[in-house]
């Protein structure tokens, strides 16, 4: 029994040493061979199309080695060719017996699918105003909103990218200016001497100073240079008076024939107080403020081009309003010390004028930092005019036309006389001077300035010879002028 143990166990080392001799090539075993590089699926010249191997379907997304058939250094004299599938080689009949196939290695894992790509959400299309508040980095020479520029266009955003580095800029600037004189109406004369009428007049209101602020955004659009500007300058309140005196007294011009106070109860007349008074006063108050907003083209510089020539065009309200006294009193003592011996006529006027500008700007380069400048703009508006005119005692009792008239019918109307009308007006502004650039962000300019209003309704053209006369006071007389002019000096700063 002991004899038969030990052969069993030598039967059994011996088959699985020749089993293990076998998987090494020992004794004529299919050798496994190193696998090709993945490359081009190639049908195997001993394979059969119609029927490949193992029954599986060549399908061409399988294939990563190579098919073709190659020589194994062997004793055995069998040829192998590698499956079409995955590469592994099997043995092909030859002059031996055939061998079994040897197991596949493992497949390689197919590479794992790509994610779709991101799809954007569509963007919506810029509007007009959107593109032209644009950043500047889209005016190189990309071209705005990412188009292929060629040609002259992208020679021209080159510039336009350098103009649009600093995109805002501000001004502020103090102003001097003064009027035209007023019109010459006399008020007083001396008493009882007509022919000594130069007593007094309305004034011409004095210089006074204002301020002036600008604020601008640059951008580029269409490979052009553009600004968008809003400005305003207003001016404190221009002031006037002057008073008349005589030793004889004085009388006023002004006829105050049928008019009467409007409270019945109220003895004497109006007339009273203006002949033969002690004092006489006039007085004026103007006020200005224009308020602009302007599209602007720049017009590239040249190399060499000591001219520049910039268009403008935009819109303006510009109002002037005119309040315009004459008083006289019959005490002695202050004014105001006793109402019931003062009388008063006023008129107020005011202009608004809304309507559009054309203009252009004008710059002529001395040297590198220093320039000579001209800017007019002329506009066509809307005067909407309302006026006031009012008549009454020192405590505010009011005049009236006289109910029953010695001659003739009363004339209708009360005052105050409140009207209002529309008309057509011009109005022109040139201002010329000089800018120094005295840092990259910086610059300083003083100047000139001239505007220029026709079909303006003026306080002095609203006083009517005879007071009475309450329907010409109604009817508004606009073909008056006014002119502005003097100085400004200011800074300008670039961000």
């Amino acid at each position: 029994m002991k004899h038969l143990h030990v052969a069993a166990l030598l039967a059994v080392l011996s088959w699985t040493a020749g089993e293990a001799w076998g998987q090494y090539g020992l004794y004529g075993s299919p050798e496994m061979l190193r696998l090709p590089p993945v490359g081009p699926a190639v049908p195997s010249p001993a394979a059969d199309p119609a029927a490949p191997l193992y029954g599986a379907s060549a399908s061409p997304a399988l294939f990563y080695g190579s098919p073709e058939a190659r020589p194994v250094p062997q004793a055995t004299g069998f040829s192998q060719t590698v499956d079409p599938r995955d590469g592994a080689y099997l043995a092909q009949p030859g002059q031996g017996p055939p061998a079994q196939p040897v197991a596949c290695p493992p497949k390689k894992p197919a590479p794992a699918a790509a994610p779709p790509p991101m799809i954007e959400p569509p963007q919506p299309a810029p509007n007009v105003v959107e593109q032209m508040l644009e950043e500047p980095g889209v005016c190189g020479p990309a071209g705005a909103y990412g188009e292929a520029l060629a040609g002259p266009c992208a020679d021209e955003c080159a510039p336009c990218a350098e103009f649009c580095q600093t995109n805002w800029y501000v001004s502020a600037a103090g102003l001097i200016l003064g009027r035209n004189d007023a019109n010459r109406v006399w008020t007083t004369f001396q008493a009882n001497d007509n022919a000594n009428n130069t007593v007094l007049k309305f004034p011409s209101p004095s210089w006074e100073g204002g301020w002036e602020i600008r604020l601008g955004r640059r951008f580029c659009w269409c490979c052009q240079r553009w600004a968008l500007e809003a400005t305003y300058w207003g001016l404190v309140d221009m002031e006037g008076d002057a008073s008349g005196t005589n030793p004889n007294l004085v009388s006023t011009t002004f006829d105050f024939t049928d008019v009467v106070y409007a409270d019945p109860n109220i003895l004497g007349l109006p007339v009273q107080l203006f002949d033969g008074a002690l004092e006489h006063k006039a007085w004026r108050r103007n006020a200005f403020h224009s308020v602009e907003l302007n599209l602007i083209h720049n017009r590239l510089w040249e190399e060499g081009d000591w001219l520049d020539l910039d268009w403008m065009v935009g819109v303006r309200y510009f109002r002037f309003e005119e309040d315009l006294g004459f008083a006289s009193r019959h005490h002695v003592g202050a004014w105001g010390s006793s109402p019931t011996e003062e009388g008063f006529l006023t008129d107020s006027i005011e202009n608004n004028l809304i309507g559009f500008q054309l203009g252009f700007d004008a710059s002529y380069a001395l040297t590198s930092r220093l320039s000579v400048f001209c800017v007019p703009k002329i506009g066509i508006y809307d005067n909407h005019i309302h006026n006031r005119f009012d008549a009454y005692r020192g405590d505010g009792a009011l005049f009236g036309p006289n109910p029953n008239p010695p001659v003739g019918n009363p004339v209708p109307g009360t005052f105050p006389v409140s009207s209002t009308t529309d008309a057509l007006a011009f109005l022109t502004q040139i201002d010329v001077g000089l800018d120094w650039q005295f840092a990259r962000q910086w610059d300083a300019f003083v100047g000139y300035r001239v505007v220029i209003a026709t079909g303006i309704g003026l306080a002095d053209n609203q006083y009517p010879h005879y007071i009475v006369d309450i329907p010409e006071i109604a009817e508004i007389d606009y073909n008056g002028e006014l002119i502005l002019h003097g100085g400004f000096a200011g800074l300008t700063y670039r961000f």
